[in-house]
């Protein structure tokens, strides 16, 4: 037997490489050793969902944060102008109105 297979390499192989070779004495697993390893991966699955999902929350409550805080500047900004001017609003002509409509709410 050569150094090279006494290392765990193939003939011929780089350096760094090892064969894989089948364990050698080791039993297959039993019907509860499957049975567990695949709740385990039933769990592992469950995690990762969880986590994907608490992600997705936190991305979402970043989106808000980041809206909540334009809408404060907007309300500052607006705060200081007169209480007696007036807003008008766009309207698309196809949905049957003019041009230019006052506002709803607000004072």
């Amino acid at each position: 037997m050569s150094w090279e297979r006494e290392r765990g390499r193939r003939p011929g192989a780089p350096e760094g490489e090892l064969r894989h070779e089948p364990a050698r004495g080791v039993a297959k697993a039993s019907m509860g050793d499957e049975d567990d390893m695949q709740k385990a991966q039933a769990l592992v699955n469950q995690l990762q969902t969880m986590k994907d999902e608490a992600q997705g929350i936190a991305q979402k409550i970043s989106e808000l944060d980041q809206e909540r805080h334009e809408h404060s500047l907007v309300a500052e900004t607006l705060e200081k102008l007169d209480s007696d001017r007036k807003c008008y609003r766009c309207v698309h002509p196809s949905h049957g109105a003019a041009h230019t409509a006052p506002a709803q709410g607000g004072a």
